[in-house]
């Protein structure tokens, strides 16, 4: 599984917007957009391992500072 295929499982198992992982991955709403439409790119295919463990790590406590499970 490529990081983008990771990154969309979480957002959607989490209900997490593009907004919502630019914010848990430290990198603006395009970024991600980009991630996620282009995931062939050869720079996009090695997505930083760092922002896949940060929204990993960082998804339990956000959604429930928004009161979401």
């Amino acid at each position: 599984m490529t990081n983008a295929e990771r990154l969309r499982a979480i957002m959607r198992e989490n209900g997490l917007t593009n907004a919502d992982a630019a914010q848990l991955a430290g990198v603006v709403e395009k970024t991600v957009e980009s991630w996620l439409a282009t995931p062939e790119s050869a720079s996009h295919r090695q997505m930083a391992d760092r922002h896949m463990r940060t929204i990993g790590v960082m998804v339990p406590g956000f959604l429930a500072a928004r009161g979401r499970k």
